[in-house]
């Protein structure tokens, strides 16, 4: 039952009963060539299927909420107002993206981080982020703050300077922060030893005894582990895995040297049998058991900070009609992964194809089309009768007559016999 908090879910427009779920990978890529930044993407866990998540994030270090309803990652805004990373959130109902690692000032008002933010991860509950929060000369802090920005940016400092600390992961079953420390060497020192902390930053445990250099570290889907990357008995990184409780330490494989552009991480398999890690811009998978290395990325991008997940589809058979009440068109849906029959009124950007859904609650006449903002039909996507149910169409910007939409804000409207509703798309190029 515990694994199933660990599940990805991908929402149809069917809504029936779920199926099967299948393994992907969702992963840190420099594969836009029209970008010197990082975005998000996913994949299958053989490296096919390489799927960018959001034309617009910009950031990497991406986990999923246990719900599997938000991805919270470190990234820039799209228009590049700030030169640091923060941490943010995109919600993979409404495709929102909001960043939420904000602090308060005497006046009321709140500023995003003016240093670089890292390393976000979930609370069991998924109301909170703990993150790691540092500048080019201070040193790392961690912070635990509301992943629900319509509820505040309220965010609360867990460590002290002087120690220099990182979070790594939060623990579902005992509400502990996994995070690197010098707090008990009291060294001034990027090579510290592993901890825990509980949700408030107290009740401190020394996992590991020896002041190393740590990349990344993870519970187990049971927590009943921890992997980390390191260099603990040699100058070369590997990876190593301990009980949750420090013990039974030993070493699963080496992984080479340090990579000059980005940090190594690590994620466990929903089952806990493998762990998939990036090092040297490269993304493997290695066998818990037989110590089997696989590559499954080998091109010239820089891949890194890897995340496995399951998703868990719906049947896209015939709909249910019983759950089809009143007639709805539904805000359009760039995002392959993941819809929500939710009516969010705002331009959902795309480029250069995105989903439309609509609901009829009884048979009619169906017009969709789609105008420019001077009232000018662009396309007509549905002209027929349909019966009672859900529906989606592809609205595909990139050909009408041999050319191209340009960039801008177009309305799609629905009518089916006396029902009339219009929505505005966004779209970006």
């Amino acid at each position: 039952m515990k694994k199933l908090l660990f599940a990805f879910y991908l929402i149809t427009i069917s809504m029936t009963a779920q199926q099967n779920g299948t393994e992907k990978i969702i992963f840190a890529s420099f594969r836009d060539s029209t970008s010197y930044d990082p975005s998000l993407y996913y994949m299958d866990t053989d490296g096919n299927n390489i799927t960018r998540i959001n034309d617009t994030i910009i950031g990497d270090s991406p986990r999923i909420s246990h719900d599997g309803k938000r991805i919270v990652y470190a990234g820039w805004d799209p228009l590049r107002s700030t030169i640091n990373k923060n941490i943010h959130v995109l919600n993979l109902e409404t495709n929102e993206d909001k960043i939420v690692s904000l602090f308060k000032q005497n006046d009321g008002s709140y500023l995003i981080s003016g240093n670089e933010c890292a390393k976000p991860s979930w609370s069991p509950d998924d109301s909170l982020i703990v993150y790691t929060d540092f500048g080019h000369w201070t040193y790392p802090v961690i912070y635990k703050v509301k992943s629900d920005t319509t509820s505040g940016f309220e965010r609360t400092l867990l460590t002290s300077h002087p120690y220099i600390e990182w979070a790594f992961d939060w623990s579902f079953t005992e509400n502990k922060i996994l995070f690197k420390t010098n707090y008990f060497n009291d060294s001034i020192s990027t090579y510290m030893e592993l901890s825990t902390m509980n949700s408030n930053g107290g009740e401190r445990v020394q996992l590991t005894s020896d002041s190393i250099l740590y990349s990344s570290a993870r519970y187990s889907p049971e927590e009943d582990f921890i992997a980390f990357i390191s260099n603990y008995s040699d100058d070369s990184l590997g990876i190593y895995i301990m009980k949750s409780d420090g013990r039974k330490l030993q070493k699963l494989t080496n992984i080479g040297e340090l990579s000059h552009y980005t940090s190594p991480s690590l994620s466990w398999s929903p089952d806990g049998k493998k762990i998939v890690f990036s090092t040297k811009e490269q993304i493997y998978i290695v066998d818990v058991e037989t110590k089997e290395i696989t590559q499954i990325t080998n091109d010239n991008y820089w891949n890194y900070t890897p995340e496995w997940v399951v998703f868990y589809p719906t049947s896209v058979d015939e709909p249910k009609v019983n759950i089809v009440e009143e007639f709805e068109l539904y805000q359009n849906y760039p995002n392959p992964l993941v819809f929500y029959a939710l009516s969010a009124n705002y331009p959902n950007p795309f480029n250069p194809s995105t989903s439309i859904h609509y609901q009829l609650p009884g048979s009619g006449h169906v017009s969709l089309k789609v105008y420019d903002m001077l009232g000018r039909e662009i396309a007509e996507l549905v002209n027929e009768k349909k019966e009672s149910g859900i529906y989606t169409i592809n609205f595909d910007a990139s050909s009408f007559g041999g050319s191209s939409l340009s960039s801008g804000t177009y309305i799609y409207t629905l009518k089916v016999n006396e029902f009339s509703q219009s929505r505005k798309m966004l779209l970006l190029k």
